[in-house]
């Protein structure tokens, strides 16, 4: 019975993930599995203990190979994530690794130089400070972070009749 409960639980949770039409598969539409596979993994290495466990020299055979596979996955995770996927050129894209440049360049800049962002990406509208689009807000947390609050001015395109322009004054277009 617990069987036929498990096996129903994990394959009514799938069904989210493989009716919908649209896009590409999303993770979140079957969260719902993710109970069900750790107690089939736990269900299968209670088996293999309770195998193993008759004889000793089996137990410790079981321990070895326990400390092997583990370490073969921490390896091969940390593979995963700290060269290949961190050696992907796409990573920093993803990460609008060019925003955060940008921050990091105003933070250099001496407080005597007027700087400006003009904000010409869409982006969804973030209501503090004063309806910027999203793809402003990182440069803003970083100098937020620095000085506890942005030294640049934001613009959108519409705003350029504020830019006061003179010979300490730095225009960056974020596009």
């Amino acid at each position: 019975m617990l069987h036929i409960f498990l096996l129903s639980w994990f394959f009514a949770m799938l069904l989210p993930g493989v009716l919908t039409y649209e896009g590409i598969p999303h993770a979140l539409r079957v969260i719902g599995v993710i109970p069900v596979v750790f107690i089939f993994a736990g269900l299968g290495g209670g088996k293999v203990y309770q195998l193993l466990s008759q004889n000793i020299k089996k137990k410790k055979l079981f321990i070895f190979a326990s400390f092997f596979f583990l370490f073969a996955v921490a390896l091969s995770g940390f593979n995963q994530y700290f060269i290949k996927w961190a050696g992907n050129p796409n990573v920093q894209g993803a990460f609008t690794e060019n925003l955060a440049e940008i921050g990091y360049y105003l933070n250099s800049l001496p407080e005597t130089v007027q700087k400006y962002v003009i904000i010409n990406e869409g982006g969804v509208p973030v209501p503090f400070p004063d309806g910027l689009p999203m793809p402003a807000q990182t440069p803003i947390f970083i100098e937020r972070t620095k000085f506890g609050e942005p030294r640049a001015t934001y613009l959108l395109p519409e705003d350029l009749n504020k830019i006061r322009k003179d010979e300490n004054t730095i225009i960056i277009f974020i596009k």
